[in-house]
């Protein structure tokens, strides 16, 4: 593997590993908690975050072999996307990308499951990756565009870290609850 691609994927890794290890010691009711109609739960959050690394490399392994060089305006997009996802605002999944939308009845251990092999087949696909290509666009996200093969591993990156915000504010919502639980019972 390439170091550049190596360095990305060792930091996707460790952000996966950290957030699947703090959402270990949630309870069952917890994992499955939304905060507001409409919200996503924890589980909900992993199994989107899984769904969506897998359907980007789905459309890399299709696109690798015909890949042409990115665009400075995509290059741009990227650059501005994976900045957002970096910020703690949030983002709706674009009407186009239905498929990453997450399911109601995954647990934690079958996300996990599924989210270690997407990370088997993407290893996969970065120790195979050619030097040459490394410019070449090899997933065009819905909103910025053609993404190389480097800035679709810092935007999975960036992603870890803008549902991290959302893992947190779910975490507020939850201790709050318990909170006011609390005060009811005095």
């Amino acid at each position: 593997m390439l170091a550049l691609l190596e360095r990305w994927f060792a930091r996707l890794e460790s952000r996966k590993d950290s957030m699947l290890t703090g959402l270990d010691s949630w309870p069952q009711s917890d994992l499955e908690f939304c905060h507001r109609p409409g919200a996503w739960s924890a589980l909900q959050v992993l199994d989107h975050l899984q769904r969506t690394e897998q359907s980007i490399l789905d459309v890399m392994v299709a696109r690798i072999p015909d890949s042409r060089p990115a665009s400075l305006k995509d290059g741009l997009g990227a650059v501005f996307l994976i900045g957002l996802f970096l910020l703690p605002s949030r983002v709706t999944v674009p009407g186009t990308a239905s498929e990453v939308l997450p399911s109601a009845a995954a647990g934690l251990e079958e996300i996990s499951q599924r989210w270690d092999g997407t990370r088997t087949e993407l290893a996969a696909v970065l120790d195979g990756f050619p030097f040459a290509s490394l410019r070449c666009g090899v997933f065009k996200h819905p909103v910025s565009g053609w993404m190389t093969m480097p800035q679709t591993l810092r935007f999975l990156s960036a992603h870890l870290v803008h549902h991290g915000y959302q893992l947190r504010r779910l975490e507020s919502a939850l201790s709050a609850r318990v909170n006011d639980m609390a005060a009811l019972r005095r």
